[in-house]
């Protein structure tokens, strides 16, 4: 907001960047992604014995077999003694603090260099093709979370339908009825808002009402009562306060080098076809070189304060 020259445009965690991130740093051998699922640094802890996947927010979610809880457990992974668990999230979470500090290291010595030219390079149809799978894989990423389904884990994108498909037996009516219920509300005040565009200048944030309104409905009716038949999962609990400012371990900065010049070489591209597209609506020009700097300081920060 300071350094850049877009009056629109916001950075934070984009889907599609995330995306790209996670491919990257999950790629590097001895990172374990799913270790920060056995801590629930990330994500809630997990249980799996027995037929019975379990987290902390959940009531148990009975499986056919224990095989089908091998998305959940890592070959060896639960077998680990909890300090080790711990560390090896630990190093994922590093590397991908690594990957913003060379994606910002990136930016601004393209910006040193003068290098926002580079952005013309790409073509339309490339972009195109790009956000298009990015679309479908990031649909595809959110679909158990629709049904309600515990059990898939990361894979390919043909992978995860064939996961998905496997299991529909397995989808919990209750989450099923709030995820159609939700897109119909955000669908029906995105309609209402282009029939009063002309009349107001602040359109109904659909998103933060279905936020509010069915967070709410599951709260006071208790549907993720483990009592009940079919407990909603929950988010949970969400940390306090401000992250402390540190420098993470960077030992695994080679291997990230690849995801890095990715990640950086699309975002910026993502960013700047936004930024132009704002610009030349409101009657003003996107500087892509001061864009560069924006960005260079944004990640490096964001890489020093998790």
């Amino acid at each position: 907001g300071l350094l850049g020259t877009s009056r629109q445009m916001h950075i934070g965690p984009f889907a599609l960047v995330s995306l790209l991130v996670a491919e990257g740093v999950s790629g590097v051998p001895g990172i374990v992604p799913d270790a920060c699922q056995a801590t629930g640094m990330c994500q809630p802890t997990v249980a799996c014995a027995a037929g019975i996947c379990e987290d902390k927010n959940s009531a148990p979610v009975p499986m056919p077999a224990p095989h089908h809880c091998d998305a959940l457990d890592p070959p060896g992974l639960w077998d680990e003694a909890p300090n080790q668990v711990t560390h090896m999230c630990q190093e994922y979470i590093d590397a991908c603090l690594t990957m913003s500090l060379m994606v910002g290291a990136g930016y601004l010595c393209m910006w040193g260099l003068r290098l926002g030219f580079v952005v013309d390079l790409l073509s339309d149809p490339m972009m195109s093709a790009l956000t298009t799978a990015a679309g479908c894989l990031i649909c595809t990423s959110q679909v158990k979370h629709l049904l309600g389904l515990t059990m898939v884990p990361r894979g390919s994108f043909i992978g995860t339908w064939q996961v998905i498909g496997s299991n529909l037996q397995h989808t919990n009516p209750v989450t099923l009825a709030i995820s159609i219920a939700s897109l119909a509300l955000m669908l029906g005040i995105a309609k209402i808002n282009t029939k009063i565009k002309d009349r107001t200048k602040i359109p109904i944030p659909e998103q933060l009402v279905a936020v509010i309104l069915f967070t709410s409905i599951v709260y006071f009716g208790s549907l993720n009562d483990p009592a009940g038949g079919h407990p909603v999962l929950i988010l949970g609990e969400v940390p306090e306060g401000l992250p402390v400012p540190r420098v993470p371990d960077t030992s695994h900065w080679r291997e990230l080098v690849h995801g890095s010049a990715v990640v950086t070489i699309i975002g910026f591209s993502l960013v700047i076809a936004t930024g132009k597209t704002f610009a030349e609506k409101h009657g003003y020009e996107v500087d892509a070189n001061q864009e560069l700097l924006a960005l260079g300081a944004a990640n490096f920060l964001g890489g020093l304060v998790c």
